[in-house]
């Protein structure tokens, strides 16, 4: 958790691989990883792709500072699953290679990686998600009244126009039924979110979808919008992926429900110390995370309308010098990492919860 809301609290460290401006996930630590359900013609079972799922961080970089931030939560996998230096290193070392095998791939008209629910990691993956929540809005949210809810639907029918296919939504199906509203994530927690049931195609209750408005930085939301199109596998894999407004504040949409999982680290880190995982497992999923994020940046296009794979594989060679660099970089970084989480906890016990600090009204500790 700390890992994960400490993000940009560190300047980046040099490297020797500057390259190309492309779209970046920003954030593509394990546990932005989830699942998409594609609707299967008539008669068929849903098809379950495996992609990143968080892009609050999206935008126009480094390819070097993604895969740091993804090795280095690969890192600390290891280490809540209690492998040494060595191995936690060796997990490094297999999402460089996945990455930088992805973009030569591509580069040689190779198709893209395309991980499977039911397929990678030999289908053991539905033993490290998010259980299924018996409740698709959440636990604990709190209503909206009338007034709010009005906005809240208003606001999802002027997103209509932004989704991939609108005329996949009828208006009738965009009828709101419920809304509450919700909390989640770590650095992204203070964002307000507001997650309704909506009508769908009939009125009964078995079609309702369920999406989630996420509040984003103004102007933002249409450009993050657009690059997750551009970084995942299929530009519509999320029905409801688009952006509206209310009142004047910028809401990105997407959906929820038991379909669309996380990967937990903590369940990760319990298969690996059971009998069910070995380490290899983990480094082969190390490398498809790899392979995911190879694919993401290579196929985006550049600031020059044409796939980045172009400029960045004679940058990449055969990958020794970005993997031997990025080891030592995310070694340090760990090691940093676990040194500022000591001194915080240390704070916690010398200062309280709030490090100390009251707010002027009624001095209560502030949030």
């Amino acid at each position: 958790a700390f890992f994960r809301g400490s993000l940009g609290v560190r300047p980046d460290e040099p490297t020797r691989f500057a390259g190309p401006v492309v779209a970046v996930i920003g954030d593509p630590h394990p546990e932005n990883i989830g699942t998409y359900p594609i609707a299967g013609s008539q008669g068929k079972a849903p098809e379950i792709i495996v992609d990143f799922n968080d892009f609050d961080q999206a935008g126009q970089g480094s390819f070097v500072a993604d895969l740091r931030r993804l090795s280095l939560g690969l890192y600390i996998v290891g280490d809540v699953a209690d492998l040494n230096k060595k191995q936690r290193s060796r997990l490094v070392e297999a999402a460089v290679e996945g990455y930088v095998a992805e973009v030569l791939a591509l580069a040689r008209g190779e198709a893209p990686i395309a991980l499977r629910l039911a397929t990678s990691m030999g289908g053991d993956l539905e033993m490290i998600l998010e259980p299924v929540s018996s409740s698709p809005l959440g636990q604990g949210g709190d209503a909206l009244g009338e007034g709010e809810r009005a906005k809240v639907a208003a606001a999802i029918l002027a997103a209509r126009a932004t989704f991939r296919h609108p005329d996949a939504h009828p208006p009738h199906a965009l009828a709101v039924k419920q809304v509450v509203s919700a909390r989640g994530g770590i650095a992204s927690f203070f964002a307000r979110r507001l997650r309704a049931r909506l009508e769908g195609a009939t009125a009964a209750e078995d079609d309702d979808d369920f999406v989630e408005l996420k509040e984003t930085p103004a102007g933002q939301a249409p450009a993050l919008v657009a690059l997750q199109r551009q970084l995942q596998e299929r530009a519509d894999q999320d029905p409801w992926l688009g952006h509206t407004t209310i009142d004047g504040t910028d809401y990105r949409l997407r959906s929820i429900g038991p379909g669309w999982r996380s990967l937990s680290v903590e369940r990760l880190a319990a298969e690996v110390r059971s009998p069910r995982w070995k380490k290899r497992d983990l480094r082969l999923f190390a490398q498809q995370l790899g392979r995911l994020l190879g694919r993401g940046h290579a196929l985006a296009k550049g600031r020059d309308g044409r796939p980045v794979h172009l400029a960045l594989t004679p940058l990449l060679g055969d990958g020794v010098a970005l993997r031997d660099e990025t080891q030592a970089v995310t070694a340090r970084a760990a090691a940093q990492l676990e040194a500022d989480l000591d001194h915080l906890r240390a704070l916690l016990i010398e200062r309280g919860a709030t490090l100390g600090h009251m707010t002027a009204a009624a001095a209560k500790p502030e949030r």
